[in-house]
Order: structure tokens, then C-alpha cells, then sequence
């Protein structure tokens, strides 16, 4: 029985086969790559080397041989056996021992053995994949060259050179032509379409009452008892202007307002002055009362 096929069956899902008291075949995995030779792509594969150094049974040919034949394992064995006895006489004759998938094995004269594999793909999930080929990519030559050529005559028009001849004398004559001008007829006149002459110089006085006067902010000075403790703050300014107008305010709604510029440069507004603070909680209530949104605020003098 020849057992080559076997090998090969087993190789396609196996890394290492061994043929008890002969070899073992080891695949390895080989990826995509480009054979410059044949100019294609291959698709994976795998690599099938011979190692004569591990022969020990590993059972899995044997086994395998079981399954497939439908044997015993002592019948397995001795067909394994005998294969491996034909091998040796095959090889010690000086001939090839070909290998169905797998490859051939010959002896060198040194008495080795030389393990050449198989072109067949037996990696399973390359099945069905073909060497891509594609062609070559041919680049055209571009040569560079320099043809001299005559040189080329410039033709001058002689209308041309006739006409800018004449404009040139021309101007020559004009330049030497004396200009008489009388200063008393040196006189201009405004045109109407000239933008400014309609302008007026205004005098200083004009030009004060055309310009707007800065608000005057009133500042009437009441006199309001300085002793009254507590006071309602209806509220501190930044700007001076806008903290008389709400002063001015105060005081036409018959308030006894003060104004006090503050430490921080600020303007505190106050409503009114009271005696007691229940006057002055009291005086707030009806402010903000009557006030509806107003903020306004007890505090010390």
C-alpha cells in the first residue's frame, strides 16, 4: 500500500507527520508573495521540509490509516512497516522515492538525504487560489534633446518708426515754445461743481451755538438733619450723573435725599434719615410697597 497519499492528506491540517523508524515531514506557513520570476502574486502555502532525525511513533499516521482503510492497528502498522522497508531499498539502489503531494527523497553521495517538496499547494485554506499575474508596466523613454535652431531677424515697421519719430519732434517742439502768460489774467474761477464751494467760514460764536451743551446736572443742596442714625440707601452709583438724577427724583417725591460720595469712589444715594431702626424697617416696607421691584435698604449712617 502506498502511503504517500496518506502524508499528504495529513499535511494539509497537521504541522508534522511521522513515519515511524523513517522521518517526519514538517509544514510551515508561507504568506502571500510576489515571485519576480513569473511576475505574479502567489497565493499562502505551505513549506514541506524532511527531518530523518525524528522517526518515534506518534501514532498518528497509524491511526489515521485505521480510519481510512478500515484495519486494525497491527495491520496498520505493518503497512507502514513494509513502506518504510521498500523506501530504504528504493534509495540504497541510487533511485527517487516519489512522493505523491508531498515531494521526492534521494540520497546524496555522502549517504544523506535530500528532500526536494512538491509544487502542489496543500495549505486548506488556499484552496481554489490562483498566482495572480498581471503585465509588466512599461514606461515610455523620454529623450531629452536639444535641436538648435537659425536664429530669427527682427523686422522692424517703418510706419511705425515714422510715427514715433514724428511724435518725438513733436514734443521737442512744444518744449521750446515760449509761454506767455499775464498775471493779471491769472484768475480762476470757482467751479459749480467743485464740492467745497459751498462752504462757509463760520465764526467762533457760530460754532459755539452749533454745538450741543453737556446735560447740566442739577445739584440742589437741602439742608437734612445730620442726626438721624439710620438711613434707607436706595442705592451707590459709579456715575456721578446718574446718581443725581435719582437724587433730583427723591426729592420731587418729597423725600429728604442725600447724596454721599463713598471711600471706593461710589455715590450713595439715601432716601430719608429716621431716629430709630423700627422707623427706618418701616419707612422700607412702604417704599418697596409702593415701589413694586425697588431694592431698597436699612443700614447706619
Amino acid at each position: 500500500m502506498d502511503i504517500s497519499n496518506h502524508i499528504s492528506t495529513l499535511l494539509k491540517f497537521n504541522e508534522c507527520v511521522v513515519i515511524p523508524d523513517f522521518g517526519s515531514f514538517i509544514s510551515n506557513y508561507v504568506s502571500s508573495q510576489f515571485d519576480p520570476a513569473r511576475n505574479a502574486y502567489l497565493p499562502p502555502t505551505k513549506e514541506i521540509v524532511f527531518n530523518s532525525k525524528i522517526t518515534k511513533n506518534d501514532g498518528l499516521l497509524i491511526n489515521h490509516l485505521v480510519e481510512s482503510e478500515s484495519i486494525t492497528y497491527t495491520q496498520a502498522y505493518q503497512v507502514v512497516s513494509n513502506w518504510v522497508s521498500n523506501a530504504f531499498e528504493t534509495l540504497d539502489e541510487g533511485d527517487k522515492l516519489e512522493m505523491n503531494g508531498v515531494g521526492q527523497i534521494e540520497l546524496d553521495h555522502n549517504g544523506s538525504f535530500m528532500f526536494t517538496s512538491s509544487s502542489l499547494n496543500i495549505l486548506a485554506d488556499s484552496y481554489g487560489l490562483e498566482p495572480v499575474n498581471f503585465p509588466r508596466l512599461v514606461r515610455p523613454v523620454y529623450i531629452s534633446s536639444y535641436n538648435q535652431r537659425p536664429a530669427v531677424k527682427a523686422i522692424a515697421n517703418r510706419k511705425n518708426a515714422i510715427r514715433i519719430a514724428a511724435g518725438i519732434a513733436l514734443l521737442l517742439s512744444l518744449s521750446l515754445f515760449p509761454m506767455k502768460i499775464k498775471k493779471e489774467n491769472f484768475n480762476f474761477d470757482v467751479s459749480n461743481l467743485n464740492p467745497f464751494s459751498t462752504l462757509t467760514t463760520s465764526t467762533p460764536e457760530q460754532i459755539a451755538e452749533a454745538v450741543p451743551a453737556e446735560p447740566i446736572v442739577e445739584k440742589q443742596e437741602v439742608v437734612v438733619e445730620q442726626n438721624n442714625p439710620f438711613i434707607l440707601v436706595g442705592g451707590c452709583f459709579t456715575i456721578e450723573e446718574n446718581a443725581y438724577d435719582y437724587y433730583n427724583k427723591l426729592l420731587k417725591d418729597g423725600n429728604n435725599a442725600e447724596v454721599v460720595k463713598l471711600q471706593n469712589g461710589k455715590f450713595r444715594v439715601i432716601v430719608d434719615s429716621y431716629k430709630t431702626r423700627e422707623e427706618a424697617m418701616n419707612a422700607m416696607n412702604s417704599y418697596r410697597e409702593s415701589h413694586q421691584g425697588s431694592q431698597v435698604w436699612v443700614s447706619n449712617r
